[in-house]
């Protein structure tokens, strides 16, 4: 699946707020029952299905398993000096994404605005520094203890990226924004799984499949323009063989629409399940690669 730029950064938003807390959303709606029911976002590109697990479902697994905040899964801020190459600096831009989403779920403020700062920094060096203003700073400085004061703040700060790279030659850096994202919400799972093992956690990691191949696509039009991005593709054409081992069952039901919010909620049931087998490989494979990425 190919998409366009637009579609990329409304991906990020929703693979961003994975571990952010909704429970007093501004939006009155995030606690309405369509929300509660819903189990997946489900988008259309290039007229393909694309499926991404629910950030609401992701924030409740989080708080539920009621563990200790970690900063020593997360990637560290001391490490954005040693990104030299545009490849390295994006991809952990959408690192350091998902970490602060985690950072601001376990309301750590120090920590928080020590990572927007990260962001800000290695955003400047990639040419994106109007988005990130003194107003902008100002603002998450004000708020940095709210977590949906964060959240929406830094929702629209990624939607104006998103007016910053459209044109054809900066596609590749919404394409690495977009992998470590991605990569990291599913290293950050596996890290959760070897403290606390739960089912639930393993069907998270798993669900990360059906997005896999979509970051593929995003990947494959550049995978000759450079060693990095051949190296990443590999490594990602790498988790997927043991994401194929996944066994997944599908169980049609018709869709709810609230036509008053324009909003649908697919309800259709599935069931997942990873092996022991490919949950061991999947976490290596994703550990080295990742690791590989931040130093």
């Amino acid at each position: 699946i190919y998409m366009n730029i637009r579609h990329t950064f409304i991906l990020l938003l929703c693979i961003f707020t994975l571990f952010s807390c909704t429970e007093k959303s501004s939006k009155t709606e995030t606690k309405s029952d369509y929300v509660k029911a819903e189990k997946n976002l489900v988008g259309l590109f290039n007229g393909k299905i694309f499926c991404i697990p629910s950030p609401y479902k992701f924030a409740q697994h989080i708080l539920n398993l009621q563990l200790p905040y970690n900063p020593t899964i997360l990637n560290s801020t001391a490490h954005k000096f040693l990104y030299e190459s545009t490849f390295k600096k994006c991809i952990n831009l959408g690192i350091y994404g998902i970490d602060l989403a985690y950072i601001n779920t376990h309301e750590q403020s120090t920590d928080a605005l020590q990572y927007f700062s990260a962001i800000k920094s290695i955003s400047d060096e990639v040419g994106i520094s109007d988005v990130f203003d003194i107003q902008t700073i100002e603002r998450v400085e004000n708020n940095i203890e709210s977590k949906d004061s964060m959240l929406f703040i830094l929702s629209n700060k990624y939607r104006e990226i998103d007016l910053l790279l459209k044109t054809e030659n900066q596609k590749n850096l919404a394409a690495l924004i977009l992998t470590g994202s991605w990569l990291e919400s599913l290293y950050l799972l596996t890290e959760l799984e070897k403290e606390r093992p739960h089912s639930q956690t393993r069907e998270h990691i798993s669900e990360h499949m059906f997005s896999a191949n979509s970051i593929l696509g995003l990947l494959k039009p550049f995978y000759n323009t450079g060693e990095e991005y051949k190296l990443l593709t590999d490594k990602i054409v790498d988790i997927c063989y043991w994401f194929d081992g996944v066994s997944y069952d599908y169980t049609y039901s018709k869709p709810i629409t609230y036509p008053e919010i324009k909003r649908t909620v697919f309800t259709s049931k599935s069931s997942i399940k990873i092996y022991p087998e490919h949950l061991e490989n999947i976490t290596k494979q994703v550990n080295e690669l990742r690791n590989s990425l931040i130093k």
